[in-house]
């Protein structure tokens, strides 16, 4: 009993932390994941006409929409930024929708 106390206690402290980033460090984590993408993108030859790059292609786009949609779920409850959408678009475009949200303010005088 006490190891499952323990256990959920350090779930919900890993829980609260995730909510806790500051708006700027929920960008930076943003940012660097889609700088990642685009590294992946930039590499990817899409323009040759073989099925190995057509193969590739597919493989960055999937690996590119499981990413945002992974980080759309990860901040889907963050009190700062929310991932609203996205797209990928070929030739290479990458487009995400944030909603920067106010912090809550403490009502209490």
């Amino acid at each position: 009993m006490r190891c499952l106390l323990l256990s959920l206690l350090g779930f919900l402290s890993v829980e609260y932390a995730m909510a806790a980033d500051s708006r700027e460090e929920a960008l930076r984590k943003i940012a660097m994941t889609l700088a990642s993408i685009n590294a992946e993108m930039a590499q990817a030859n899409y323009s040759q006409n073989s099925l190995e790059a057509t193969v590739h292609t597919a493989s960055v786009v999937e690996r590119a929409l499981k990413t945002l949609t992974e980080l759309a779920e990860e901040y889907k409850n963050n009190p700062y930024v929310e991932v609203t959408g996205f797209t990928i678009g070929l030739p290479w475009n990458l487009s995400i929708n944030l909603d920067i949200k106010s912090p809550p303010q403490d009502s209490t005088p």
